[in-house]
């Protein structure tokens, strides 16, 4: 079918050379990053966190010519910018059926939705809002920003609409506050949040216990290749990984097979990430589709019990 397998690599084998600069959620500093890097360094590759970070460089990887790759970048919209964007991450298409499997699991008739007002976050409301309109689930919505540290206010509407349920999606900072501002009003519907609310930073919070979530494959103990990561990574940093350092590495051992024994150009670069491949890894078996530029791994309905993922579909 035209489809190639790429076997995991067992070590990283070749060093490249890396220019880091710290974007700091910030579209404009972002993109102050890419030019410092393209007149000093001009590397074969860009990786870039954030939607609204990656969505800023987008132009730019037009521009110049070069491959530029998303980790932990969800809007639908990324890969569709130019042929140069890549995307190795799960977009709003994959974090919603999970969540929508939980809302008839727990028979939900009318869904609040609280959401970081950014391309992730609009991206998954708009999604959402839809699909779950289409199962008959009434939505109410309210917007926060990505600096907003305090949202009583878009709870309290919430909870004045007789909501069944509040889905939240935002950071990590946004959910650890959310959770316990919810918990404070004391909501008595159900609590629901994206795979950012499966991060060690969020799920070990006492306000979190008992939240249902989209969650990778990552924190599957009996997943082998997701443990074996893990048990590596503790022993090596004394502590254990979460989903976004995971992503990072295996967009790593990923790319470093596919330019095995090739010569690295911006173009090899761009055409071997745009080819079909299959690829496993921690997150699980992957098949990517060369005319999406997309590399998404599944989520799963999920829930936070005591600090950790209990997978609802497996039993887990």
């Amino acid at each position: 079918d035209g489809i190639r397998d790429v076997e995991r690599s067992r070590g990283l084998g070749d060093v490249y050379k890396r220019q880091i600069e710290d974007s700091q959620t910030n579209p404009t500093q972002g993109i102050s990053s890419f030019n410092k890097i393209e007149m000093t360094e001009h590397p074969d590759l860009y990786v870039s966190t954030l939607s609204s970070v990656s969505m800023a460089l987008a132009p730019l990887a037009k521009e110049n010519g070069v491959p530029l790759i998303g980790l932990v970048v969800s809007t639908p919209k990324f890969t569709q910018q130019n042929e140069w964007c890549f995307r190795y991450y799960p977009t709003a298409e994959t974090e919603i059926p999970p969540i929508l499997t939980l809302l008839e699991k727990l028979g939900i008739k009318k869904l609040g939705i609280l959401y970081l007002n950014d391309d992730y976050g609009v991206s998954v409301f708009e999604l959402l809002k839809n699909e779950s309109e289409k199962l008959g689930i009434m939505v109410e919505s309210e917007n926060f920003g990505v600096r907003d540290s305090d949202f009583k206010t878009q709870i309290m509407k919430l909870i004045n609409k007789d909501v069944d349920a509040i889905y939240t999606v935002g950071l990590d900072k946004h959910l650890k506050i959310i959770f316990r501002q919810i918990q404070e009003m004391k909501f008595k519907g159900y609590v629901l949040g994206p795979a950012t609310a499966t991060l060690p930073s969020v799920t070990t919070i006492p306000e979190s216990n008992g939240v249902y979530v989209a969650a990778p494959m990552i924190y599957n103990s009996n997943f082998t290749p997701a443990d074996n990561f893990k048990n590596a990574y503790k022993a090596k940093y004394n502590k254990l990984p979460n989903h976004y350092v995971a992503n990072g590495y295996d967009f790593i051992k990923m790319l470093t097979t596919l330019l095995k024994d090739k010569e690295i150009s911006r173009n090899t670069v761009k055409n071997l990430l745009g080819s079909s491949f299959r690829y496993s890894g921690v997150f699980g078996e992957l098949r990517i589709d060369s005319k999406l530029r997309e590399v998404n791994f599944p989520l799963y309905p999920a829930q936070i019990v005591n600090s950790t993922i209990k997978y609802l579909s497996t039993n887990e």
